[in-house]
Parts: structure tokens; sequence; C-alpha cells
């Protein structure tokens, strides 16, 4: 196995009691790191056939194993009780507060309290009672009630993670905030490079503006430069917004490009939690507030088209959505919708802290859901639908160019929509 990965080295080899096909290697990666990264990998043959095949081959992260850590080594008490045997009234407590965050804090009281049945029908069934490991309880319960709006974790503390842990020592994982502007600055600020075509449309200029990231709007140089962008478009005759493979992680970013294709301020998202109430609202800037800060607007009334692909995610899809909907353009995407992540951030709660040590078990859990105000609901799980789907290529710069193609045909002919009356 470790000379398959190359990257691993052998650690410990475990046969099964009951199974001499079947055996569990431990791996430790060789990382530069000052703490190691284990996997467990699970495997089985087949050994009536010739060469014996593998019939199973699971391969998981595990915490670093008690055996690893030197008797005398000062963290080896706080591994002792996070990694503690599991008993029934460890395993009750768990599953006691798990259910307590869900039935306070999940976005969705009928579905956390599906969940909660799921976990308290199987505890009471004794479904749990062979659970002695802390790590394959916590796959078990991730297997059980696990989705895209909750996680349960079990893991090393990240305190443990560090060489030093002596008051005030710098971490290791720490970063330079000037190393950030640098990387904002060298990938342009989330921007590509504007290209103006004359030539597709007779007496039109057409221009592309590709955006590979929204970067937070209030991050030193991101306003400036998005700004910068959205100015040199703006005298174009039809702008084409080129969303594909862009992971839009902040709203106000994807807000304020908005702003510069209305005119008129429009209201867009809303965080609702369980009980119906707003936490947080997005809206596009008005006209006068913009051209009052140096922003020449590109207007409402100009052609907008925005490309997407399956890897368009969060507010960029939250960006094609709002055009889409508010009926200001048409999205043109490699496939029929975009990624479909319309979730606000998760709340991490700890876990039964004062039985296994603070860090060692913990659980996301969505506590808000994201509402557009245009249609009272969003993308989550089905994307923004394209409008035009522009089939995908084996090439693909021959692909992505196949869509911004498809976006000057379908503003050649008005009104066509349909992928089989592209002329492309």
């Amino acid at each position: 196995m470790a000379n398959w990965t190359g990257g691993f080295e052998l650690v410990d080899l475990e046969s099964s009691s009951d199974d001499d096909t079947a055996i569990t290697v431990l791996l430790q990666d060789k990382s530069v790191l000052a703490r190691p990264n284990y996997f467990q990998v699970d495997m089985a043959i087949d050994d009536s056939k010739p060469g014996k095949p593998i019939t199973k081959l699971d391969v998981f992260p595990v915490p670093t194993p008690l055996k690893m850590i030197p008797l005398d080594d000062p963290k080896r008490e706080r591994y002792e009780k996070g990694m503690q045997p599991l008993t029934p009234e460890l395993r009750r407590k768990l599953i006691q507060n798990i259910v307590k965050v869900l039935r306070k804090q999940h976005v969705n009281a009928e579905e956390a309290e599906a969940k909660i049945a799921i976990l308290e029908r199987n505890f009471r069934e004794g479904d749990y009672d062979t659970f002695v490991n802390s790590n394959e309880f916590h796959m078990r319960l991730t297997t059980d009630i696990s989705a895209d709006d909750i996680y349960i974790n079990f893991g090393e503390p990240y305190q443990l993670f560090r060489d030093n842990e002596e008051e005030g020592a710098e971490d290791e994982f720490s970063f330079d905030k000037e190393e950030v502007y640098e990387y904002y600055e060298a990938v342009g600020y989330g921007f590509g490079n504007v290209s103006f075509d004359t030539a597709a449309l007779p007496g039109k200029t057409i221009a592309t503006l590709p955006i590979t990231q929204l970067f937070g709007l209030e991050e030193r140089g991101v306003r400036d430069a998005v700004k910068a962008k959205m100015n040199s478009v703006a005298e174009a005759d039809v702008l084409v917004l080129d969303l594909r493979n862009c992971f839009g992680f902040f709203p106000d970013t994807a807000a304020f490009i908005l702003s510069y294709i209305f005119d008129e301020q429009r209201p867009l998202t809303k965080s609702v939690d369980r009980y119906g109430k707003t936490q947080n609202f997005t809206e596009t800037v008005g006209v006068e507030e913009m051209r009052a800060t140096g922003c020449t607007i590109f207007g409402g009334r100009k052609p907008v088209y925005v490309l997407t692909n399956n890897r368009t995610m969060l507010h960029a899809e939250m960006l094609a959505y709002s055009v889409q909907k508010y009926g200001r353009g048409v999205v043109v995407g490699e496939q029929e919708s975009t990624a479909g992540w319309a979730r606000p951030m998760d709340v991490w709660v700890e876990l039964c802290e004062e039985e296994f040590g603070k860090g060692w078990w913990g659980m996301s859990v969505q506590t808000l859901r994201l509402v557009h105000v245009a249609t009272g609901w969003n993308w989550q799980d089905v994307g923004v639908r394209s409008d035009v789907v522009v089939e995908e290529t084996v090439v693909d710069e021959h692909c992505r160019h196949k869509a911004r193609l498809a976006a000057i045909e379908v503003e050649r002919n008005k009104g066509i929509e349909r992928q089989d009356e592209l002329k492309v």
C-alpha cells in the first residue's frame, strides 16, 4: 500500500479475528508538518479466485492512534480522554447533545425531528450498543443522519496539532494577511481580462468579462478592482458575464456587480431562521449612489448574458439566478444547471466537552435558509437552470468558446432559446 500511494508509510497491520480474508492497515502520510496524518484502510480479498482480487478497499482518516503517543508526552492525557472507549453512558450523552442541538438550532424543525427520531429509535433498539470506538461511532451517526444541512465530526482538536503550546506561541497554520492581499492581486481580484468583440454583431460591441471568484468587497483592493472592471464594460452594447468555475463566497460582491446592470435598486436575498425571522438581507446599490461613488453604470436596458457550468457555485449562482428571475438576461450553461449550493454558513457546535475534552466531538448545523426575494425560494440542490444549454466538447477551451458564441447567437436571433435551433 505504501508503494501504491507513494505518500504513506505502513504503521500497523491487524488481521481480523473472525475472517482470515480481511485485514486493517494503518498508514501515516509523509507530511512535512509537525503532526502526521493517519489513515485506516479496511481491506478484504477473495481467496477463491486466481490472484486473490481485492473485494473491499475503504480508506478513511483517523485520529493519531494512542499507541503512537509516547507515554511521557504531555498531550497523552488529553488523547486518552478524547479517545476513551465509549460506554453506554457516553453514547447516551452524545445522542442527547446532538438531539439538543438539532431541536434548538436546526433551520427546519420538521427535518430536525425526523433526524431525532432516527437517533432515538436506533439508540433505543440497541443499534449503537456495540460501538466503543468514537471514530467508528461518528461514521455510523454520519451515515444515519448527516446530509447537506448537518455534519457530525470526531477528530483531534486543532490545539493538539501544534508543536509549541506555550502561551502566545506562533500558530504553524497562521498566515500573513499581506500574502493574502498579494494573492488577490496575483489572480486579478477574481477577474479575468475583458475582451471586446466588434465583429460578431455589426455596429455593436460585445464585452465578455470572466469572473472566477467573488472575494469580500471590503477586503483591500477588491472594491476598486470590481469597480474598474465593471466600469470598463459600461459602454458596451452587450455584456457577457462568464461565471463558469466561479466560486462566489461573498454576497456583497455579487450584489455590487448586479448593481451595474439594473436601473433601479433590487432586493436580492435574505437569510431566514427557523422562526421565519430575517437575519441578513442583500440588495443592489441604487443607481444614484453608484454614480456618486464613481461607478459608470451599464444600465438595465442593454442585453446581458451569463455563462455558467456545474462548477458555478453559491453567490455566483445568486448572481445568475437574479439576472434570470428578474428577467434581466439569459443564462447560457454548459450543463442543464449550476452546482446547486444556496446555503448560508453553518454553525459549529462542540459536543460533550466535559466528557471528552474540548474539540474532539462536534457538529455543524444549518441554522439559516437563504431565500431569494424574486421567487421566495432558492437554487439549493437544483441549481440555476440554463435558458440555453451548450453541448460540452472534449476540448475545454472549445466548449468555453461555444458558450460565448451561443450567447451571441441568441442576441442575433432574439427569442431563440432551444439548443437545436442554435447555429454554433
